[in-house]
């Protein structure tokens, strides 16, 4: 049997003195701990407003972005964060914070653009991954009057991808050289991620809605062409009341102010149906009876063509 005789101090003073180091030991841990929780809050915070804004912007993604640079430089402590979308062949500036016209204006000088290794977020597309920066000024490939303009030095970019496919990046630069932290990294991924799933809503919603007007503009033509015929079948041997039918479907389906329809007799054309048409107007034009168009009219261009004839001024 082993026995353990330490000394026991003889004031309470110097107790106190041989627990001080293990106290600040603990209370720098409990420092350490609370400041690790507040910044979880905060990006748990950041997080939430983004979702936030996402599920109120099903139609315009551009509110999501300006979100996400106000938080990446409350969160990352940056000097700046610019957002850029790539369209599959150009780059183009979407969002920033932190940054003065000039800056802004740089930017829009240098944007749109084909990715390239004068910015970082031209090399993020370049290589679909994270860049990291260490110090702008020091790099001769990147373009040195952006670093000048505002005072920065370390940069951090990651990119957006679906499915591999790049559809844009984030862009955060610090005042001083060095290494950005793995946290930041992190950050700047997740703000990102978030980034993709509001341009895909977008973009759902925009297919969504192209489809029901598709589908929408397919059932009016049918229910016109059923009017049509209708009308073809009630009135055989009359081709007057098929003539204004087809006029007044064509109007309202070509969301057209007025409509004429012409019936071609020799070489001139005869006024067979108005829609729309002040009745002045439609009274004239019968009145005037056949005639020739010129050639650059609409009705001259089908005469010549026989095919559909567009105007896009008629008085240019």
């Amino acid at each position: 049997m082993r026995t353990h005789v330490g000394r026991i101090p003889e004031s309470g003073t110097e107790l106190e003195k041989e627990l001080k180091p293990d106290r600040r030991e603990l209370e720098g841990k409990l420092e350490a701990r609370t400041r690790e929780l507040s910044e979880a809050r905060e990006q748990q915070t950041a997080t939430s407003e983004i979702l936030r804004v996402i599920s109120t912007s099903s139609t315009d993604v551009q509110p999501v972005f300006e979100t996400i640079v106000r938080n990446a430089v409350s969160l990352c402590g940056s000097l700046f964060a610019n957002v850029f979308r790539f369209d599959g062949e150009l780059l183009h500036f979407v969002a920033s914070h932190n940054v003065g016209p000039s800056y802004v204006g740089l930017l829009q000088a240098k944007y749109p653009m084909r990715p390239d290794s004068s910015q970082v977020s031209g090399r993020i597309l370049l290589t679909k991954s994270v860049v990291r920066l260490e110090d702008a000024l020091a790099d001769s490939d990147y373009d040195q009057r952006f670093p000048l303009s505002l005072g920065w030095r370390r940069m951090l970019g990651v990119p957006m991808l679906r499915q591999g496919d790049p559809l844009g990046v984030i862009v955060v630069g610090w005042a001083e050289p060095g290494p950005v932290s793995k946290p930041q990294e992190e950050l700047l991924k997740q703000f990102a991620d978030q980034a993709v799933i509001a341009i895909e809503n977008v973009r759902l919603f925009d297919e969504v809605q192209a489809r029901t007007r598709e589908l929408s503009e397919a059932l009016e033509q049918q229910t016109a062409t059923s009017e049509v015929l209708q009308v073809i079948s009630s009135s055989p041997g009359e081709l007057q009341p098929v003539f204004e039918a087809m006029l007044e479907n064509a109007v309202r389906i070509c969301e057209a102010k007025y409509g004429t329809l012409y019936l071609l007799e020799g070489d001139a054309f005869r006024l067979a149906a108005t829609n729309g048409v002040p009745l002045e107007l439609a009274g004239d034009l019968r009145r005037a009876g056949p005639r020739r168009p010129g050639a650059n009219t609409a009705v001259g261009g089908v005469a010549r063509t026989q095919r559909a004839a567009y105007a896009g001024d008629a008085l240019s």
